[in-house]
């Protein structure tokens, strides 16, 4: 029962959330402060990790939306080490990003205010994470037995018909970081990056187009 709520009901109430979260964000978050829009760090650190999220995020999508492609590739031994390492480097370097990021938030704003969403957030992306790591360093060859097992049940959440057959089986590890990514997908509407990233679509195209398509009476007003 508890596997079912967990892999069959989860998903859904995440995707919800994450929907609403949108909506609310868009409707009623009309303007977002500039100081509230977290500055651009241009360090060496912060672009290998912006590097590092885009390989993981790239490989997580090649495994579980085109599986077949990434079961062709790994029939090459070096092809698997490659990519099995490449996941491995990426996904150590983000870990080390998460615990500096964390630490930032719990310290706070300069005001002493603290966002408890941002915390909760930051601390399931880093569950998230480290249990990614450490299934790559435990279950060797992850891309090739999630794209045969995870694959599968993330094409039957999306046909509704979820089929928790295969996944409440797996270890133990495996299951926190398929369970804290949907947890992440509920609450990132609500974090302060996801907030700065509305104000700022909001700003260059939702009130361009609502200024294109107001009438020039709403205009003097």
């Amino acid at each position: 029962m508890r596997d079912r709520l967990l892999f069959a009901v989860l998903p859904y109430l995440g995707a919800l959330a994450f929907i609403a979260g949108c909506v609310v964000q868009v409707t009623l978050r009309r303007r977002v402060r500039r100081n509230n829009v977290p500055t651009s760090n241009r360090g060496v650190f912060a672009i290998a990790c912006r590097g590092a999220v885009a390989a993981v995020a790239i490989a997580h999508v090649l495994t579980l939306v085109f599986p077949d492609l990434v079961l062709r590739w790994d029939r090459q031994f070096v092809r698997l080490v490659f990519f099995e390492g490449t996941r491995l480097v990426a996904g150590g370097l983000l870990a080390a990003a998460m615990i500096r990021v964390l630490a930032r938030v719990l310290r706070g704003a300069p005001d002493g205010t603290r966002s408890t969403v941002d915390v909760v957030a930051v601390t399931l992306l880093l569950i998230t994470v480290t249990s990614g790591l450490a299934i790559a360093i435990v279950y060797r060859w992850a891309s090739s037995w999630s794209a045969v097992i995870l694959a599968p049940y993330l094409s039957s959440i999306v046909r509704f018909d979820p089929s928790t057959d295969l996944v409440t089986r797996l270890p133990v590890l495996v299951k926190l970081h398929v369970v804290s990514s949907m947890a992440i997908l509920a609450i990132l509407p609500f974090t302060r990056p996801a907030r700065a990233i509305v104000g700022r679509l909001r700003r260059t195209v939702v009130e361009p187009v609502e200024a294109a398509f107001r009438s020039p009476n709403d205009a003097k007003t």
